[in-house]
């Protein structure tokens, strides 16, 4: 999917087809294109008044934005660009909001466009998994999980770009790599949270971004992302494949979990080529009771929460997602629901998104299994309700 550098959109001439059905969508790459509401499938069967709580969540935070503070990241979109965009919907939402199903999907009818995301869009999961950790470092429970270091700084670069590093002296050097990391350059330091148990556990977390870790007296630990060192990120599954551990075509999470915990020394040195490292933070025991914050500070929920790489989605779009989701037994059936983008990932290529499945056992499972393509279409905001 690639994004119309002069952010201009092609007008879709509505042609129905001969039996009646939804309008034909546009083919071809590039844009991102309007279509009326009946190109959406199933958006008349959608539980609206589940979506309730998000959307007031959302606008109660894109209120306090000033009107020029950018949502979108990447070039300009036909709207939503900027929090002015959203405002005039979200006050509307916040002084009359709607009680049921129909006026819900009204509202968004008269507030917003959709705009269909025309590419090859790819829909994977994404879940918080639940690890075994303990509090003090044991023969079993031996890779720490850091918190954020107090030396670990961004700065301003004469151009103004910004770098991650740490100061020695009046020298502003890069921050330490994931191998320098795991040698011990920050052991000593009280950054640790828990010890988990296999590289293959710090590897799901830090792929995800946030966890539960599970302590031996069944208390649960809530983790989220904090930072990262600034270095570049490699993926793994690139290693596996080029080195064909693991054949091209099953290259998934679960298999990349289970080729590391079957191979816990080769996982380490593999990691180690990936320079990037993540951080993370201890959230409030009541957090449990939802995802962590995505990167709008909003608590993400199982299956209306997307991640997705900031530049093609703005933050906090509605987005109705068209795909085929796999099932904890194995099984898949087609899923037409709207969901939020919530959470940025900015390595994701352009077309591709993740929906979050939630915790436990079979929200790990449909995450790691989910890998389908799909439809995506944004909803942007009109500057006045039609």
């Amino acid at each position: 999917m690639k994004i119309n550098r002069a952010g201009r959109f092609v007008v879709l001439v509505v042609a129905l087809i001969i039996n009646g059905c939804a309008p034909q969508l546009p083919s071809g790459q590039g844009s991102h294109q309007p279509v009326p509401y009946g190109s959406l499938r199933s958006w008349g069967n959608e539980s609206f008044s589940q979506i309730a709580p998000i959307v007031q969540e959302e606008c109660r935070r894109i209120l306090t934005l000033p009107g020029d503070a950018r949502i979108s990241g990447g070039t300009p979109l036909p709207s939503g660009n900027f929090a002015r965009e959203w405002q005039p919907a979200c006050r509307a939402f916040s002084a009359a909001p709607p009680a049921d199903d129909r006026s819900m999907q009204s509202f968004f009818e008269k507030w917003f466009t959709p705009y269909y995301v025309n590419g090859d869009d790819l829909i994977e999961g994404f879940s918080e998994i639940i690890v075994p950790a303990s509090l003090h470092e044991t023969s079993n429970y031996h890779i720490p999980v850091y918190a954020r270091p107090q030396d670990l700084v961004r700065a301003q670069r004469g151009g103004g770009s910004w770098v991650t590093g740490r100061w020695i002296g009046t020298r502003f050097v890069p921050f330490y790599t994931r191998a320098e990391i795991d040698a011990g350059a920050l052991k000593g330091k009280g950054l640790e949270i828990a010890w988990v148990q296999s590289p293959a556990d710090l590897f799901m977390l830090q792929f995800q971004g946030a966890g539960r870790l599970r302590l031996p007296d069944g208390h649960v630990l809530h983790i989220a992302y904090a930072a990262r060192n600034g270095r570049p990120y490699t993926p793994i599954g690139r290693i596996l494949r080029d080195r064909n551990y693991i054949l091209d075509g099953n290259i998934t999470i679960a298999a990349i979990r289970d080729w590391m915990k079957h191979y816990p020394q080769q996982a380490r040195q593999l990691m180690a080529q990936n320079q990037d490292y993540v951080f993370f933070k201890l959230l409030p025991s009541q957090s449990l009771s939802s995802g962590s914050p995505g990167a709008m500070g909003i608590g993400l929920t199982p299956y209306r929460a997307l991640r997705a790489n900031a530049k093609s989605i703005p933050f906090g779009a509605p987005v109705w997602v068209e795909t085929s989701m796999k099932l904890p037994n194995g099984g898949s059936q087609s899923w037409r629901h709207l969901a939020f983008m919530q959470d940025a990932n900015l390595a994701a290529p352009l077309g591709h998104v993740a929906l979050f499945t939630g915790w436990g056992p079979d929200a790990d499972h449909v995450a790691a299994d989910q890998h389908e393509t799909g439809r995506l279409f944004i909803l942007l905001p009109r500057a006045t309700p039609e």
